[in-house]
């Protein structure tokens, strides 16, 4: 999005591991005010996804937690400028790293910055802004989440993933792991207006794929606004099943179709997820 312009939460359902205490039942960000939210714009419909339905005994030890990102709001800021990191407590004895990377920008410049602007992805609050000044399509700034142990039923939404016609391009990619092995998102468990947001798997569809790519196509404004700020309409939520994941690389690019990207920005919300310890 552009920082004039444009577009979290957590998924679970009744009787689902994550709908418990410190789950997202107990979260205030959770998906259906996020389509409540957006439903009232009409632009997006959202489906609760099975793959979060499964019987608590089936993730073994595995309990509820939650990486809430207003409890680190000066780390966060502190992330530039980069390379740098910190530490956030999780689970009993747990740790996710936060680090920061503009090793992709080129000439340009990135920042990180605790939810400012805001609304954004009509988010007020528990969110990070990936701030992008792009001199050049492919200039990228990177944020990696490891995991000290892993987890399983991780959600989280990406916000305001959109097209500034003429302005502005925004990229993400995911790439999640175990142990250094890709673990993709499987069909249905990411949730998108596609007339907004397209997806492709990276570097190809098949067994090769380990990324996830999620690019802005569509300017509603059709002015170079984007989408705006308060609302979801762009926001790209992910829930992926009962696969372990240790590491989280999200990389933010300027897109291909801005030959001179103007500065663009998108927000990362909250993780709640299963936590092995």
């Amino acid at each position: 999005m552009s920082p004039t312009g444009a577009d979290h939460s957590d998924a679970s359902r009744p009787g689902s591991p994550l709908d418990e205490a410190g789950g997202v039942g107990s979260g205030r960000l959770d998906r259906r005010r996020l389509i409540q939210g957006a439903a009232a714009g009409g632009a997006i419909v959202w489906a609760l996804p099975t793959i979060l339905s499964a019987p608590a005994q089936a993730l073994g030890s595995c309990a509820p937690a939650r990486l809430t990102w207003s409890d680190w709001e000066i780390d966060i800021d502190n992330l530039t400028p980069a390379p740098s990191s910190f530490g956030a407590a999780i689970g009993a004895s747990s740790t996710a790293t936060v680090s920061f990377s503009t090793s992709g920008i080129g000439s340009g410049a990135a920042t990180t910055a605790y939810a400012a602007p805001s609304p954004l992805g009509a988010e007020t609050t528990s969110f990070i802004v990936l701030n992008l000044l792009a001199a050049a399509p492919g200039d990228s700034c990177s944020l990696t989440i490891s995991f000290s142990n892993p987890v399983s039923y991780l959600n989280f939404t990406l916000l305001d993933i959109d097209l500034g016609l003429g302005n502005w391009q925004d990229q993400v990619d995911v790439t999640s792991s175990y142990l250094g092995s890709p673990v993709v998102l499987a069909p249905g468990e990411a949730t998108f207006n596609g007339v907004l947001v397209s997806q492709a798997e990276l570097p190809a569809p098949g067994p090769t794929k380990v990324t996830d790519q999620f690019t802005g196509i569509l300017d509603p404004s059709g002015t170079g606004a984007g989408v705006p700020n308060n609302t979801a309409s762009a926001n790209v939520a992910l829930g992926y099943s009962n696969v372990k994941i240790d590491q989280v690389v999200l990389t933010y690019r300027a897109g291909p179709t801005i030959a001179t990207p103007q500065p663009q920005q998108i927000g990362i919300a909250d993780f709640v997820f299963c936590l092995f310890e």
